[in-house]
């Protein structure tokens, strides 16, 4: 009779535990506001979608979708980070000219090991 109690505590706890990552996944805190996309599984994010090869040379189809469904500037994670893709020519140029002043450049971890400057 007790086990059945510890088991019932314990699937509680994984339960709600689950929910609030669920509920944080879905709605993440944003000092401005983030352009339209979707975010895909947690952890992995649309990383399955985007290494499906592409049979041609124009635009990988994974982000000729969002470009399509969200516009120039969207947002979708990948390997577990957030992050906001454009394709908006004069935006991209006037990210580049204000970098380090408004925006931050970041790299994924495993490119940031592979490129690091010494």
């Amino acid at each position: 009779m007790w086990s059945i109690e510890i088991y019932i505590v314990g699937f509680v706890i994984v339960l709600v535990t689950q929910l609030i990552t669920i509920y944080r996944w879905r709605n993440p805190k944003c000092n401005g506001k983030l352009p339209p996309g979707s975010l895909g599984f947690p952890f992995i994010g649309e990383c399955l979608e985007l290494i499906f090869p592409a049979h041609s040379y124009d635009v990988h189809p994974f982000i000729k979708k969002r470009l399509q469904r969200y516009g120039p500037v969207f947002r979708t994670n990948i390997a577990g980070r957030n992050v906001v893709v454009s394709a908006d020519h004069e935006f991209n140029s006037y990210i580049l000219q204000q970098e380090e002043k408004l925006v931050v450049r970041s790299y994924l971890d495993l490119f940031e090991k592979l490129f690091k400057q010494s």
